[in-house]
């Protein structure tokens, strides 16, 4: 690669770039919401929940509040469903069809077979299937990483999608847009600003 071809990508990927609020970011994707699925990558940030005590030694946890950032390669726009009917076809359970339930809170907008974007009380949330974790550091209330704290057990367990049938379950995750803090979609990168 010659500088001038590096110097041009640089310069196209500064321009994709967006900075816009996460109430903007909904209106961004209520335009696709429902249209055929596609791949993005996030940047969200979750509460880290975490006990007051260590399971195993039952020392008081170091920390009291906590959060994860990860970056994860999503699909959204998918219909979670035929998404699961496919797994189960892949692992050779032809004979098992999921039916997915009734969603206990929060509706979809626009498309209810494909829809990404869910809205709960007029607090909005992204659907999508996480794909892929490329990276999830834990940070405290000021950015600074306490990967450390890994090593203590004060972490709820994590339970895993149940009735699907699948060997390898599908997940489906409804993302907060106010924790969003990076999507990228459709060659563009929204940046989201913190007000």
């Amino acid at each position: 690669m010659t500088a001038q071809t590096f110097q041009a990508q640089t310069v196209q990927s500064l321009q994709n770039v967006q900075y816009i609020t996460a109430r903007s970011l909904v209106d961004v994707i209520d335009n696709f919401d429902g249209d055929r699925a596609m791949f993005g990558y996030m940047v969200y940030q979750s509460n880290a929940r975490i006990l007051k005590k260590d399971r195993n030694t039952r020392e008081k946890s170091p920390v009291e509040a906590a959060f994860w950032e990860s970056e994860i390669l999503i699909n959204m726009n998918v219909n979670y469903e035929k998404s699961v009917n496919r797994q189960l076809q892949k692992e050779g359970k032809e004979q098992l069809e999921f039916h997915k339930k009734e969603r206990p809170w929060g509706q979809q907008v626009n498309d209810t077979e494909n829809g990404s974007l869910i809205d709960h009380n007029g607090i909005f949330y992204l659907q999508a299937i996480p794909l892929r974790y490329k990276r999830t550091k834990l940070i405290d209330e000021n950015g600074n990483e306490i990967d450390w704290l890994r090593d203590w057990d004060v972490f709820p367990k994590k339970s895993k999608p149940k009735n699907q049938g699948t060997d390898k379950p599908v997940e489906i995750r409804a993302y907060r847009f106010d924790r969003i803090k990076n999507l990228r979609i459709r060659g563009m990168n929204y940046k989201i600003l913190t007000l």
